[in-house]
């Protein structure tokens, strides 16, 4: 009807690509849309996310409004993006529930399909160490260990930071001009949200470590 309010219809409708448009319940997760709509995918190429109306979001966002959303895998740059962002923090995470607590292991840039990476500490970074933190990996993907997202005052992170001694990510964070900031943690690593994640460790399980 002309005029009425629809923002509060128990239903929106989602254009979905490849399947048509749905009606689904208001808010829906796009992980529960996935399902809903019945998307086939293969265990090595996962769906990792969606393009929302053109936006590239992680599967834990809920649509709320009607909206054109095309799932993406790890056989699209965006989705592949997303597993290596989310691969990165899983082996900090890891890292940090095995290395001894003067060790510092850094991102420093892209290497082939992956991610080149820097390990300081008064030892040496032997091949059983490496193949120690690839262990304590492979044990966080079968426990399905979420990534928690949250939103806080960016004062608070900035606390967050320095009480971890995670000097770069304060360092970004610190010139700031928003009042609040998004973190994702994942055991003992929390780290600035800076683009969408996957639900959980659980989707990776495609990965190796070698010592370079």
């Amino acid at each position: 009807m002309k005029g009425s309010d629809m923002s509060n219809a128990p239903y929106i409708e989602v254009d979905i690509e490849g399947r048509g448009t749905l009606s689904v319940p208001r808010p829906t997760s796009l992980a529960d849309l996935k399902n809903i709509a019945e998307i086939t995918e293969d265990e090595l190429v996962p769906v990792v996310g969606a393009l929302y109306n053109g936006r590239v979001l992680g599967l834990e966002y809920c649509v709320a409004r009607k909206c054109r959303v095309r799932f993406i895998t790890t056989g699209t740059e965006e989705g592949a993006d997303i597993y290596r962002r989310s691969l990165s923090m899983l082996l900090h995470a890891a890292f940090l529930d095995t290395a001894d607590e003067s060790a510092t292991l850094k991102i420093e840039h892209s290497l082939s399909r992956g991610f080149y990476y820097t390990y300081k500490n008064n030892k040496e970074l032997t091949e059983e160490a490496v193949r120690y933190i690839e262990r304590r990996m492979k044990e966080m993907v079968e426990e399905c260990v979420p990534f928690a997202k949250k939103e806080y005052e960016v004062e608070h992170a900035l606390d967050i930071f320095e009480n971890i001694h995670a000097h770069e990510r304060l360092y970004l964070l610190k010139y700031s001009t928003r009042a609040k900031t998004t973190l994702y943690t994942l055991g003992k690593c929390v780290n600035l949200a800076q683009g969408p994640l996957v639900p959980h460790t659980g989707y990776l399980k495609l990965f190796r470590l070698a010592s370079y």
